[in-house]
């Protein structure tokens, strides 16, 4: 899966202020991100499913549409106090 460009935009969202997240990073799966996550606000994006459709020979190219899904963890810091 191509999510560096993904990652890119939202780096991007944040050095423009938009977003204030501490780090911005893909990930293979949660477990990678899972140590991570102690240091809030930190967006991590990681592949759900892509999905292939059938090769279609244009001439001499062959073009085939992929449809990629990605999830987003968020970290965010718990600011619950003892009173609810």
């Amino acid at each position: 899966m191509l999510s560096q460009p993904v990652v890119n935009r939202i780096k991007a969202l944040n050095t423009l202020g938009a977003v204030d997240f501490s780090k911005v990073a893909g990930c293979a799966d949660f477990a990678s991100a899972r140590a991570d996550l102690k240091n809030p606000p930190a967006a991590y994006l990681v592949p759900l499913s892509d999905t292939a459709q059938p090769n279609v020979l244009l001439g001499m190219q062959v073009e085939q549409r992929v449809i990629e899904r990605f999830g987003m963890i968020l970290a965010v810091k718990n600011v619950r106090d003892s009173r609810g």
